[in-house]
């Protein structure tokens, strides 16, 4: 029976997911549950720059690169390697996993303690190595940065773990029918408690850093490990098969053939990573805007908070759309809006008031970015969700630094020309390219039962569980 059945309401004020049954208060208790653990799991890496503009006051002038390396390097080549290397072996064994609280609780059960101490560690790296400073006789700025790289780096390390394992339990326990909705509600809450810390606590916590990361260390801790007790996971069938053995080797085996042997899944990996890198030239917006605009920073910073709102305005009718028409239909119809608008910004953005404008209405088809993970949740298998996440991850950081290299390729010649309005250029070639991924994937999904009947395609040797449509 296809798994869009199995997920359908049952009465008016019943819903289903899998093995679980909810009422509209159950589910709006879970809800909560969830957003409280992403809200403050994100929360969890506020307090880092803090720590480190302290940091860089403790170790004075001479230090930045290190402090650089140290807060910007480090998780970069630490969140490659879990993309590549943890991450598949993590979202492999858990989708295998039977214990008494499912097969995601009993994974972040065992890693959010240890993300929390390693900020806490992180909090205390000073004073430790101050300590250790004075009683070896040596650098203290070197002990400190040291120090700091070890457990800043176990943080963003484990926090990447937890990230993907906390959406794993999410596919598994929110009806797929409210999956849209409940992504604008991480998005609009994530987003208001980023902003009330810029705007209320960032400048005090300049001079309380690791009080600061200390307290939200422990309470983002206790709050996440009280989501995993409140929140239950339904009843699985046996694990899937592993054809190849255990150990690495079979392991390794069997998430190869399984997850790239179907030119499906790879059209699928390969498109939403290029969805993404249409705005991967971002990173060169400010320059456009001071040297070819001439805008002063304090009206770089105006325009972007006015411009933001509308977009963020606009994922709720956007994740309403994702459940009623499908996700995959709405990024497939905003990717060439995307690139129109981006296409009219290169010509026509001359100004303050063209830039609004443009930039207004880039954030209408930006809002589809919401649909990425219901997309997923849709698509993968739902026995296998864990290791096709992960595989998708794997593709997309491949995908992701091509695109990075390309964009300063971009940017180089950009600088070379003296003009960085060949941004907007860039951002309309990557949508196009995108969408031309995207759309191969929705034929092919309309070939396996589309809307009302899709099921993944049946991997060879191995036995699926049909996913949602």
């Amino acid at each position: 029976m296809p798994d869009s059945a199995l997920n359908a309401p049952t009465t008016a004020r019943t819903y289903k997911v899998g093995s679980l049954t909810y009422t509209n208060w159950g589910l709006a208790k879970v809800i909560v549950w969830l957003v409280l653990g992403h809200v403050f799991l994100g929360l969890m890496q506020f307090p880092v720059t803090s720590l480190m503009l302290s940091l860089f006051k403790e170790g004075g002038r001479d230090p930045f690169a290190g402090i650089t390396i140290v807060s910007q390097t480090i998780p970069q080549v630490l969140g490659y390697i879990s993309g590549f290397l943890i991450g598949p072996i993590v979202g492999f064994q858990s989708d295998r996993h039977r214990g008494e609280r499912g097969r995601r609780i009993p994974f972040l059960l065992w890693l959010v303690p240890f993300t929390g101490l390693s900020l806490i560690l992180t909090a205390c790296a000073p004073a430790m190595g101050n300590w250790i400073a004075l009683n070896l006789n040596i650098s203290k700025t070197g002990v400190m940065l040291g120090l700091t790289a070890v457990f800043m780096g176990g943080f963003y390390f484990l926090r990447g773990f937890v990230s993907s394992i906390f959406f794993y339990l999410v596919a598994d326990v929110v009806p797929r029918e409210y999956m849209g909705r409940f992504m604008v509600a991480f998005l609009v809450l994530s987003e208001a408690s980023a902003l009330l810390w810029n705007g209320c606590f960032f400048g005090w916590s300049l001079g309380h850093a690791t009080a600061v990361s200390l307290t939200i260390g422990l309470i983002s801790t206790a709050v996440f490990i009280a989501m995993c007790l409140r929140v239950k996971e339904g009843a699985y069938a046996p694990p899937p098969d592993q054809p190849y053995g255990g150990g690495l080797g079979g392991i390794a085996r069997s998430y190869y053939h399984e997850c790239f042997r179907s030119s499906f899944f790879l059209w699928f990996f390969v498109a939403m990573a290029l969805t993404g890198l249409a705005g991967a030239g971002g990173q060169y917006n400010t320059l456009f805007y001071r040297n070819n605009l001439n805008l002063t920073p304090q009206e770089i910073g105006a325009i972007s908070i006015w411009t933001m709102i509308p977009g963020l305005l606009l994922t709720i009718p956007a994740g309403y759309l994702c459940d009623r028409v499908h996700p995959l239909r709405v990024l497939l119809f905003s990717i060439p809006a995307t690139a129109a608008i981006a296409l009219v910004s290169f010509f026509c953005v001359h100004g303050r008031i063209s830039l609004i404008i443009c930039s207004v209405l880039a954030s209408i088809p930006a809002a589809a970015s919401i649909a990425h993970f219901p997309i997923s949740v849709r698509l993968l298998p739902r026995n296998r969700f864990g290791q096709f996440s992960a595989a998708g991850g794997f593709v997309g950081s491949i995908v992701y630094l091509l695109g990075r290299a390309a964009a300063a390729g971009a940017g180089s010649f950009m600088g070379w020309v003296g003009s960085y309005r060949y941004l907007y250029l860039y951002s309309a070639i990557m949508s196009a390219v995108a969408f031309m991924a995207l759309l191969h994937v929705y034929r092919a999904w309309q070939r396996h039962g589309g809307l009302k009947n899709y099921a993944p395609p049946q991997l060879s040797g191995c036995q699926v569980e049909l996913g949602t449509s």
